[in-house]
């Protein structure tokens, strides 16, 4: 899990083992503010789908979908699929 950029509060999703014993992958995503997951839910293929809203001006969004947020909070969805084995 990489180091924390900023204040606030930061996405986080984590694969435990079958039997909880082992953290097997890991990741946090956020910006510079208060960032929230909201919700969640798993697709078919494994992929964890994180619904919930951002306040970083920061967040780190793909090219396409702009990085100007609109509002004081503004909503993002994430898709994590940890890496292949």
């Amino acid at each position: 899990v990489p180091p924390i950029r900023g204040a606030g509060a930061d996405l986080f999703a984590a694969i435990l083992s079958p039997d909880l014993t082992r953290l097997e992958y890991a990741v946090r995503i956020g910006g510079s503010g208060q960032d929230r997951g909201r919700s969640a839910a798993f697709g078919p293929d494994g992929t964890c789908y994180i619904g919930g809203d951002t306040g970083s001006a920061d967040w780190p969004a793909r090219p396409a979908a702009g990085r100007r947020p609109i509002g004081k909070s503004d909503g993002i969805v994430v898709a994590v699929r940890p890496p292949a084995r």
